[in-house]
Order: structure tokens, then C-alpha cells, then sequence
């Protein structure tokens, strides 16, 4: 592809037309990886230095997953408004910088007449 890469608003682009599906993608895959058996769900593993010692008072169980994959799934659309939030501003900035830049050239423009 002779080193062709998308900017970075392509990739934007993309990531707005296409939140739904990235959001299933993400759901989806969580899923295959379970019913083929890749994560069946026997043992855990977890990420970080936090770990409480008291196991009687917060024992894992399918409705504490199923909540963590609901707190998971807000937290995708969380992230997702949030870059659509900075896409915004960052169009409003590109604007007014055109217009900046533009207004800039009719003053030396008129400057030198």
C-alpha cells in the first residue's frame, strides 16, 4: 500500500460513523471468547495491587460479572462521547484558526496597499 496511513480524522471519522458497531465488535468478542471456550469463566485474573483479603464479603458471582460487564459497557459509551466531545472542539478550533489565519492575510494585505 506504499505506506499509506489514515490521519487522524479518517480514523475519527470512522470511530463516529461506525460507534454501534465498534461497540458490538467490543460486546462480541467478549462473548466468543466465551463460548469457545478461550475464557469459560473458571477462574479470574485481575490487573493491579488492590486485591482485598477478605474473601467471605465480596465473593464472585454471575450477577456481580454481569454488572461489571454493564459498568464496562457504559464505560465504552463513556469513552466514546468523550473522544466525540474533543472532535468537536478541535473542528471549533480548526475554524477559528482558518478564520484567524484569514483575517491576518486581508490585514497585511491591506496593510501593504
Amino acid at each position: 500500500m506504499n505506506n499509506l496511513r489514515p490521519d487522524h480524522w479518517t480514523i475519527s471519522d470512522f470511530r463516529k460513523e461506525n460507534k454501534n458497531l465498534i461497540k458490538e465488535i467490543a460486546v462480541g468478542f467478549r462473548k466468543f471468547l466465551r463460548y469457545s471456550g478461550y475464557a469459560i469463566g473458571k477462574s479470574i485474573s485481575t490487573d493491579g495491587s488492590k486485591i482485598k483479603a477478605y474473601a467471605s464479603r465480596d465473593t464472585i458471582s454471575i450477577k456481580l460479572i454481569d454488572k461489571k460487564i454493564a459498568q464496562i459497557e457504559k464505560e465504552i459509551d463513556r469513552y466514546l462521547s468523550q473522544l466525540d466531545e474533543r472532535d468537536f472542539i478541535e473542528n471549533e478550533q480548526e475554524e477559528k484558526l482558518a478564520i484567524t489565519q484569514a483575517l491576518e492575510n486581508k490585514i497585511a494585505y491591506l496593510s501593504e496597499k
